[in-house]
């Protein structure tokens, strides 16, 4: 099985291989005829391939059936956590990074550091800590750090659809910089964005100073959360039209962001978007 696993990536590297732009006639003839080849043995083994592949998992279903129940429900739990662990990762940190065209570049040790507070904090995680305080196989790597950050570009590839190369407008941040970098940009932004809504509402820069309905002072001396909190506070305010204004924004922002990025072919832009549309 492990033998047939690596003849089809072979032949899957071999036409990519093939396919790759830039090679000359001289390289480009044989690499072709290789890539001919090697499209035609995939074709020719496919159902093969998929009928292996579902009865390894055949029999690895029966060969579950023999472990005990109770500790079979338990790492299934625990799947299910690190699961998790991974898409709020994902999700909740690394998406606004990229979003502002930067990539975390330690996606691996992010994840373990999780999983291994998680297990600190759940009981379904016990054992977490003591397999992930183990060498981890990544050490075996000559330079863990490298390949951390390659799967960590790669991610960003997958998930957001950014560059494959690091640039003016895509470029990795540490754990160490991500506070200032990427949560001090994005609450400043996201708080830009609430007062400019408020602006364009009309609210006072102050409500508990000055007389509601006063106009906005310009600049943003008036730019405070009290602003915020006596606005929601006041009798009457209607805080849907605000969730309604705020949403409007974002989504003008966005497609602002977005058309930047599409025109500089910049992070953001998925592969086949930037002059397929």
């Amino acid at each position: 099985i492990a033998a047939a696993r690596r003849f089809v990536r072979g032949l899957d590297a071999a036409v990519a291989d093939a396919a790759a732009p830039g090679r000359g006639a001289f390289r480009g003839i044989p690499a072709a005829f290789v890539g001919r080849v090697a499209t035609l043995l995939l074709r020719g083994c496919r159902s093969h391939a998929a009928e292996m592949e579902r009865s390894v998992a055949a029999a690895a279903s029966v060969r579950a059936q023999g472990v005990d129940y109770g500790l079979r429900i338990v790492a299934q739990e625990q799947v299910g956590l690190a699961y998790a662990g991974w898409d709020r990762l994902l999700t909740r940190v690394a998406l606004p990074a990229w979003r502002m065209g930067r990539w975390p570049s330690r996606l691996d040790a992010g994840v373990v550091s999780a999983l291994t507070e998680l297990s600190r904090r759940d009981r379904l995680a016990e054992g977490f800590t003591s397999r992930l305080g183990e060498r981890p196989a990544c050490d075996l790597i000559e330079e863990p750090g490298t390949a951390d950050e390659a799967a960590s570009l790669l991610a960003a590839r997958l998930f957001h659809g950014g560059p494959a190369r690091s640039g003016p407008g895509w470029s990795p941040v540490d754990w160490q910089q991500y506070p200032d970098e990427v949560v001090d940009r994005k609450w400043r932004t996201e708080a830009a964005r609430l007062h400019r809504v408020l602006d364009s509402l009309g609210v006072a820069a102050s409500v508990s100073v000055g007389a509601p309905g006063t106009p906005a002072v310009g600049g943003s001396a008036g730019h405070t959360l009290a602003r915020v909190i006596d606005h929601l506070a006041l009798p009457g305010q209607n805080a849907e039209e605000l969730a309604a204004a705020i949403g409007a924004a974002v989504t003008r922002d966005e497609a602002a962001a977005h058309g930047v990025r599409g025109a500089q072919g910049a992070p953001g832009t998925r592969p086949g978007e930037q002059g397929g549309s």
